[in-house]
């Protein structure tokens, strides 16, 4: 009986046991992955103005430099908002 009911005390104690995940990661590396996706996020932005970017991510100046300082007026105000 007495086993039994230590048993019984045993199980509820474990239904109450809750398993949060963590990743171990180094902060620098998590830096370095958040950093590489914030390069691709921007070369896409890059591609969809009109830009062209070659595979390594550097851009094709065939634009005069003009043309250039127009799309990162834009892309400062898309980022920042009117106000800013």
């Amino acid at each position: 009986m007495l086993m039994t009911m230590l048993v019984a005390r045993y199980a509820d104690r474990a239904k109450h046991i809750v398993c949060k995940a963590v990743i171990n990661e180094d902060p620098n590396a998590r830096l370095i992955r958040e950093l590489k996706a914030e390069v691709e996020m921007l070369r896409n932005l890059l591609r969809l103005e009109g830009i062209p970017v070659d595979s390594e991510g550097q851009l094709l100046l065939q634009q005069s430099h003009a043309d250039l300082y127009l799309h990162i007026c834009w892309f400062k105000r898309l980022t920042t908002g009117p106000d800013e």
